[in-house]
């Protein structure tokens, strides 16, 4: 069974409307005309097979796994997306590996966008980025360091001053 039969066969799988997912908007192979698609669909619906299936096709097709972005929610979606995109693609290309630098989670890409153009963006290559349990933490720092923390009087815990804060910064 030659590669693109294993791909087939994996689309034969699909119902009619992942089928058409999997080839919507691919146009003309040659001059690489593929038009973007967004799936949003529910748990349980076929989401990554068809995903999966689409970007296998795609990269026969000759789009660059390089300009996809393909974007998770959950780091366990995303560590299974690139895993079936990646067998998918080995099928496609006769076992050769490729890299799909902006497929992960939204924060993960966007994490590599802004190391990638950190400079572009006001930012110096050795920016850090805190995610709440660090913001927690620190303010619980700020709040034993000051006195303020396990007082007699009442002051607010590290999250409520971590919400405070944020709300804060939106406004």
């Amino acid at each position: 069974m030659s590669s693109h039969e294993t791909n087939t066969a994996r689309v034969a799988k699909l119902n009619r409307e992942q089928r058409e997912a999997v080839n919507y908007g691919i146009k003309d192979v040659k001059a690489k005309q593929h038009r973007p698609l967004l799936i949003v669909a529910g748990a349980g619906s076929g989401k990554t097979r068809v995903l999966s299936a689409r970007i296998g096709r795609l990269i026969a097709c000759g789009a660059e796994p390089g300009r996809m972005f393909v974007a998770t929610f959950t780091r366990k979606a995303s560590q299974e997306m690139i895993e079936r995109i990646r067998s998918t693609i080995k099928g496609e290309l006769n076992g050769a590996s490729i890299s799909l630098p902006y497929a992960g989670t939204f924060d993960s890409i966007a994490y590599k966008l802004l190391q990638e153009f950190a400079g572009q963006v006001g930012l110096t290559k050795q920016f850090t980025i805190l995610d709440r349990g660090d913001e927690k933490h620190l303010m619980d720092i700020v709040l034993t360091e000051s006195g303020k923390a396990g007082g007699r009087k009442a002051f607010p815990s590290p999250d409520v001053c971590c919400d405070v804060l944020s709300y804060s910064k939106k406004r």
